[in-house]
């Protein structure tokens, strides 16, 4: 009797230890599972932060490119398709291996003189920039664009001037992951204010005389826009935002002009004959 006692105590005491140990288990694999999940959120959040940072930085080199290319021809770079240099790394607008063809926009008279070609062969000073990048920190394209007018972009109005897009590549994958995004849009620097995979970074502004947004109307010469005219001077009233630096453009163009650079690309605004400050001071 003592004998059955014992063994049934013990064959107790064992299932009781194994159901403590699937207990157990189950714990460990919960606290696991968090502890995983939670550092996968905090290695995406890097990353994002990261990708992002990595882009507007990007951003900032177009910027500081477009200022250059615009100090010494006088115009910006035409608008161009996704993935090509608009004239940045190389003279001619140039596509890279298997991209798309980076041929121009139909609008491209109305606001690039006539013979704007002739004029990049003979004024072109570059590299105005390292290197193209031909992906996106999320695999995607970089698209460079000229918007005069503005344009409307994913129903958002977009205020006239060169922008760079981040999208995705050709076959319209390796977009912007949408927490990415979400992160661009609260940092103020993807304009079209969307969770769609693309960002619009701007660039630099353009002063329009038929601003699309405005009027709804056409942005094309084939539709019936007109080149924009040469605003007037106003030296005695012309400031520019806290973060350019004024300086009067000479080099290139029969009158002076005053413009608002990039603190990095001031040194060389000076050094290709620029002054400091507004015309005629």
């Amino acid at each position: 009797m003592k004998t059955v006692i014992l063994f049934v105590g013990m064959q107790l005491e064992k299932i009781s230890n194994k159901g403590f140990t699937l207990i157990e288990l189950l714990v460990v694999m919960v606290v696991t599972f968090a502890s995983l999940t939670a550092t996968w959120i905090s290695i995406r959040y890097a990353l994002d932060k990261g990708n992002v940072a990595e882009a507007i930085a990007y951003a900032k080199l177009i910027a500081d490119s477009s200022d250059l290319y615009l100090t010494d021809m006088d115009f910006y770079p035409p608008d161009v398709n996704r993935g090509c240099d608009p004239g940045f790394v190389q003279k001619d607008p140039t596509k890279e291996p298997g991209g798309w063809d980076c041929e121009t926009k139909a609008y491209v008279p109305a606001y690039h003189p006539s013979d704007w070609q002739n004029i990049v062969d003979e004024r072109w000073l570059g590299p105005y920039l390292k290197v193209w990048n031909t992906q996106t920190p999320w695999g995607g394209k970089y698209d460079y664009n000229f918007w005069p007018d503005g344009a409307v972009r994913n129903g958002e109005c977009l205020a006239p001037g060169v922008y760079i897009g981040v999208q995705g590549d050709y076959d319209g994958n390796n977009e912007i992951p949408a927490h990415a995004e979400e992160r661009m849009i609260e940092l103020g620097v993807d304009e079209d204010l969307k969770i769609n995979g693309e960002a619009q970074l701007f660039i630099q502004t353009y002063e329009s005389a038929n601003p699309v947004c405005d009027a709804g109307v056409p942005t094309n010469e084939e539709a019936g826009a007109e080149a924009i005219p040469e605003p007037e001077e106003e030296v005695e009233e012309f400031t520019c935002p806290e973060n350019r630096l004024l300086v009067c453009h000479k080099a290139g163009t029969p009158n002076e002009t005053n413009k608002c650079v990039t603190s990095s690309s001031y040194n060389a605004h000076i050094n290709h004959g620029d002054t400091a400050g507004a015309c005629g001071s």
